[in-house]
């Protein structure tokens, strides 16, 4: 299996794990996202040094028949700017869930959606099927618009728009 599976893996394992954890154990929801996300960014450095660079090709390859009638297939591989992309979104998720201590309301939503977003953004880095692309876009797409719109802050949602003395 390529170390790219275990890499967009684990942070959907860890949403899968986190919505069996109750949310009155705040500790608990934020160490499992910090560690899927420190796992994925330890994978991606150690697939980033191991790439081989001028080797012409995808490296990291993996490709598992899905539906055989449509041509789909779970299909993975990486070139040499894809790894760079892998290896900063995987750095960005795990500071991303490091510095989030400020959220207090609907903690466990948010880092279910986060570790959601982060399996997406590398599976859409990742993925060399066009339909699993747009899938995990998708996957990446969602969480990103809902997590703006409950924590993008207070005053973006309760303040009400002041109108011009002039109309």
């Amino acid at each position: 299996m390529s170390p790219l599976t275990y890499i967009l893996g684990w942070p959907f394992f860890a949403a899968i794990i986190l919505l069996l954890v109750p949310r009155t154990f705040r500790p608990v929801l934020r160490a499992i996202a910090i560690l899927a996300t420190f796992i994925s960014a330890l994978l991606a450095l150690k697939m980033f040094l191991q790439f081989k660079a001028g080797v012409p090709g995808y490296q990291f390859e993996q490709q598992v028949s899905w539906v055989q009638s449509l041509g789909l297939s779970y299909h993975v591989g990486v070139d040499g700017i894809n790894v760079g992309l892998i290896l900063m979104g995987a750095i960005v998720a795990f500071a991303a869930a490091c510095v989030s201590w400020e959220i207090k309301e609907r903690e466990k939503e948010f880092y279910i959606l986060l570790l959601v977003m982060t399996g997406g953004i590398l599976g859409a880095f990742a993925s060399l099927d066009l339909f699993f692309f747009y899938f995990f876009h998708e996957l990446a797409l969602v969480p990103t618009f809902i997590m703006i719109g409950v924590w993008a802050g207070v005053s973006r949602r309760t303040t009400p728009r002041s109108r011009s003395p002039c109309i």
